[in-house]
């Protein structure tokens, strides 16, 4: 008897449909096989561990400037993973970086270390992070209005301050200074004494020099970022009075006298130093009474300048109790 072809047609479309479902169902098993095959291998390299590294935290949060000591540190061990990039080990910190040896007295010796930046309870210390020497007795907030500054800076940047010609060439006055605040057109800036007259020789240089400005520049990432050289020289008459200046510490003083002194002998010749000072010498034009009068031109300037700005933010302190007059 012939069978009935509504209920062939049904057959064959249910025989369809199961063999498309179970296709779909092998393709959905294969595919949940291999991604937990792969999850199963990932899980695996993360259970081989790579080296540890004995590192130093900070016990408390350390702001930036502060003096960092041993009683701030406590030890720990970073567990590294497998493929894991760890910062250089030398950079990591320990103890010893707080005494120094003097060969010549055989003598140990302190050596204090204050922080870049702020660090956080807990944080792994490195030396990135750390600049040697503490708070020096001839260290002085200072504001400085001649700098250009770039368009974004804001308190807490690092910066070099750069001496730029008008043949495009430039020398580093000084190299990662902290903004310690700033506003439209002024930047104060702890400086020690020989940093405050370095500043000076620059101002009178970009005062004097057709074409020159004093520019800022940031450090993008200062917390790894060394400061780069100091190439500057200072005129003669500001050396004169750092070699005679009784508020320069000793050390400073013999730094700066060896690095801008006139170097001119048989076997060196003239320093880089020399050569660029009779390099922005011989830009200077005009007689002494025009190189006097663009100086006070351009002091006079800054002096308006920062006396405008003085006014604006006396005006905003007004009634704070933190300006004006105080009766007791």
């Amino acid at each position: 008897m012939a069978s009935n072809p509504i209920k062939r047609r049904a057959r064959q479309s249910f025989f369809l449909g199961f063999l498309i479902a179970l296709v779909g169902m092998a393709v959905v098993v294969m595919f949940l096989f291999t991604r937990i095959n792969s999850l199963n291998e990932e899980n695996e390299k993360l259970k081989i561990v790579g080296p540890k590294v004995s590192v130093y935290t900070v016990t408390k949060d350390i702001e930036a400037g502060d003096v960092i000591t041993i009683d701030d540190l406590q030890s720990a061990t970073m567990q590294l993973s497998v493929g894991q990039s760890p910062i250089d080990v030398k950079n990591y910190i320990s103890p010893d970086i707080f005494y120094g040896y003097d060969e010549e007295t055989e003598e140990e010796y302190e050596i204090t270390y204050t922080s870049k930046v702020k660090i956080l309870e807990g944080t792994v210390v490195t030396l990135s992070m750390l600049q040697e020497g503490g708070v020096r007795n001839d260290e002085r907030l200072v504001e400085y209005g001649m700098i250009v500054l770039p368009t974004q800076l804001i308190n807490g940047d690092y910066i070099d301050v750069r001496l730029r010609q008008s043949n495009g060439t430039e020398t580093i006055v000084l190299a990662k200074k902290k903004v310690e605040q700033c506003t439209s057109n002024s930047v104060w800036m702890k400086m020690t004494e020989d940093e405050i007259l370095t500043m000076n020789s620059a101002i009178v240089d970009a005062y004097l020099v057709a074409g020159s400005q004093l520019r800022a520049t940031v450090y993008t990432n200062p917390l790894m970022q060394d400061a780069t050289e100091e190439t500057y020289p200072v005129n003669m008459d500001v050396l004169e009075q750092i070699t005679y200046n009784p508020n320069i510490l000793t050390e400073a003083k013999s730094a700066l006298i060896e690095k801008w002194r006139v170097a001119h002998d048989g076997q060196s010749g003239f320093s880089d130093f020399q050569a660029k000072r009779n390099e922005i010498n011989a830009s200077v034009t005009g007689t002494q009474e025009e190189r006097i009068g663009k100086i006070e031109e351009g002091y006079g300037t800054e002096a308006t300048d920062i006396s405008t700005m003085r006014e604006e933010y006396v005006s905003s302190l007004e009634g704070t109790g933190m300006v004006g007059a105080t009766s007791y």
